[in-house]
């Protein structure tokens, strides 16, 4: 089934904010789209989408959409993260993923 899961916070002093996604049960998820929101990250912001780690896809930092073939595979106990660094202190951050969690 096609579903979504939306997570926000804000930027730490260290100039960073992580989001994070995993699946929760025995799922196994097919992400098909990663969108962002974070217009006062500023110039110098940069953001990434990584599964446990490893970048999967540059994003634009300010706001931006990541889909298409092939999807992310996310399994039980992986962890996917939209990672913000050298963003501006206490800008707020949000991002929504797409995916079919298989049932």
């Amino acid at each position: 089934m096609i579903t979504d899961q939306e997570s926000s916070g804000v930027v730490n002093a260290a100039g960073t904010a992580d989001l994070v996604f995993s699946p929760r049960s025995r799922q196994s998820w097919a992400v098909q789209q990663v969108s962002t929101s974070a217009p006062s990250v500023g110039t110098g912001a940069s953001c990434g989408v990584y599964r446990d780690g490893m970048l999967i896809t540059p994003m634009v930092a300010q706001a931006d959409v990541a889909s298409g073939d092939p999807p992310i595979p996310v399994r039980l106990g992986q962890k996917l993260h939209v990672r913000w660094t050298g963003a501006t202190v206490g800008a707020v951050v949000s991002a929504i993923i797409i995916y079919d969690d298989g049932t």
